[in-house]
């Protein structure tokens, strides 16, 4: 399995499909989706690092510290993934300290493909093209992939 789809589609899917107390059902279909979840990131990492250009580091803080500086020029989409990014942060750190993988695993699974890449980068696309946005936009979609890789770390070293 490891030659045909990777050691960390392997381990994701092995965390990913795994409750406490049930029998694992494992396919070659759950490995497969768990590579093109890592393919997913991996596309989303090169959209972000080609798209963006002067991101020194990443925001310090929680993405409420963020949101906090009335300054800042931010869209409704701008809050809303920074509201999720938050709330999968504090859930997903929860149930690894209360060792529930899977959900964590879930979680972030959820959060990467539906809420980051789907909605955020798919409307980052437009912002980016707004000078007024730009910079707000560049930072924030830094501070998301460098989260989702943290978070990503425990249960699927990419």
């Amino acid at each position: 399995m490891t030659a045909k789809y990777g050691t960390d589609a392997l381990r994701f899917a092995l965390v990913f499909n795994t409750a406490p107390g049930t029998d694992m059902a494992m396919s070659d279909d759950k490995i497969k989706g768990m590579k093109h979840f890592a393919n997913k990131l991996w596309n989303i990492a090169r959209f972000i690092l080609s798209s963006t250009e002067n991101v020194v580091s990443p925001f310090m803080g929680s993405p409420k510290d963020i949101t906090a500086n009335k300054s800042a020029n931010y869209t409704e989409a701008d809050r809303d993934i920074l509201s999720k990014l938050d709330a999968v942060t504090k859930s997903s750190s929860e149930h690894l300290e209360n060792f529930h993988l899977h959900e964590a695993a879930q979680e972030i699974y959820n959060f990467v493909w539906k809420e980051f890449a789907d909605v955020y980068v798919e409307a980052s696309k437009k912002q980016l093209a707004d000078d007024m946005l730009k910079k707000n936009t560049e930072n924030i979609l830094y501070l998301l992939l460098t989260t989702s890789l943290k978070l990503l770390h425990p249960l699927c070293p990419l």
